[in-house]
């Protein structure tokens, strides 16, 4: 539970600078659990793991086609379900974090893109 606290500050405190100095940013890419992408996990095997990690709220990201990943300052439990789908996420985004408040969320399904809602912050 400290754990999860102490994320939340942390994501708060992200949330009021990126508020101050983002500018808006489209990144399209696979929706993957940060911590694990970054050690290297993925793919099929790794769904589970993700999907679980998310509903946990550990950190979501976007695996951006630049090779880069965009973290997503939005609520990780509400997403689980798109984990290692293609999104495109529209919002705020932070240099310095590489982080983004998304304000529009993407799925591509069908290959069509379709429109998802956006999870609200807690406050």
């Amino acid at each position: 539970m400290k754990k999860f606290k102490s994320a939340a500050v942390v994501m708060l405190v992200i949330l009021s600078v990126v508020s101050l100095y983002a500018k808006d940013k489209t990144v399209e890419g696979e929706l993957v659990d940060v911590t694990c992408n970054m050690a290297g996990a993925g793919g099929s095997k790794h769904l589970m793991c993700a999907i679980a990690c998310a509903k946990n709220g550990q950190p979501i990201g976007i695996a951006a086609k630049d090779g880069k990943i965009y973290t997503l300052l939005t609520m990780s439990p509400k997403l689980a379900s798109f984990m290692q789908k293609n999104l495109k996420v529209t919002g705020a985004y932070d240099v310095a974090s590489q982080s983004i408040k998304p304000s529009k969320i993407f799925v591509k399904e069908g290959g069509k893109w379709k429109e998802i809602d956006v999870p609200k912050m807690m406050m």
